[in-house]
């Protein structure tokens, strides 16, 4: 049976910890679907994720630019669209794992919060890996979950900023932040 791992919080290491599990199921020999929710594709895990054998999923629109506050309407509704194409992508690859593995979506909370994920779909993605007789685990991470979530997660971790430099005006540095 797959269970849920949820990661979320205001503190930095909700993707490191999703990636140490990608890394571990991986090394298992299991599938493992490693896809991402309002990031670029330019974080330094993917390329080694992929050397690995995991499948990755990440990027914006094609010539989509800016954060998410930066976008007008009509940039919001591309990205939109683009975020539920991913998350169908998500459940492609579970019909065709019905076996042990992760099927991780990371920063999915933060985009269903932001209005850029269908929140019933991905009510639908639990409910399905929660049914399944053997199949992967659902990893999710993010920000704020909605209390639904927070209810039907096997494994709830909430990773808590006590202090960061980015306080002090030091920016994300490659290879420890992205």
């Amino acid at each position: 049976m797959g269970l849920v791992h949820m990661y979320y919080g205001d503190g930095k290491g909700k993707t490191t910890a999703s990636v140490g599990l990608a890394v571990r199921a991986k090394g298992a020999g299991f599938p493992v679907l490693f896809l991402q929710f309002m990031k670029d594709g330019k974080s330094s895990e993917l390329a080694m994720l992929r050397q690995i054998g995991v499948e990755v999923w990440s990027g914006q629109p094609e010539g989509s630019t800016g954060f998410t506050w930066e976008l007008d309407e009509e940039g919001l509704k591309e990205r939109r669209a683009f975020q539920d194409a991913r998350l169908e992508e998500a459940f492609r690859w579970l019909n065709e794992h019905q076996s042990p593995g992760a099927l991780i979506i990371d920063e999915a909370l933060s985009a269903m919060s932001f209005g850029l994920l269908d929140e019933e779909r991905l009510k639908a993605l639990v409910d399905q890996v929660k049914l399944m007789d053997m199949g992967p685990d659902l990893v999710i991470t993010g920000h704020v979950p909605p209390q639904w979530l927070l209810e039907q997660a096997d494994y709830l971790s909430e990773i808590r900023a006590v202090r960061h430099p980015y306080e002090r005006g030091i920016s994300a540095r490659k290879g420890i932040e992205y």
